[in-house]
């Protein structure tokens, strides 16, 4: 039984990275949201995939071709 556990590992020891690099990044980017907002707006805001683009903000973020 150990030894099978093992070799899944083994063998899929690239998904179990994948999914932990994704959780990291998006506990990464949760932490930049906005603290101002409410918890459904900041996971909105973290869902949708796009900068915080409130000018007047700190985390204001233009992007490449905005700097």
């Amino acid at each position: 039984m150990k030894t099978d556990l093992i070799n899944h590992l083994q063998d899929y020891w690239w998904a179990y990275w994948t999914v932990f690099a994704s959780a990291l990044l998006l506990f990464v980017r949760f932490k930049r949201t906005d603290r101002s907002k409410s918890p459904v707006a900041q996971v909105r805001s973290l869902l949708s995939g796009h900068r915080y683009g409130d000018p007047t903000s700190p985390a204001y973020d233009p992007g490449l071709f905005g700097r």
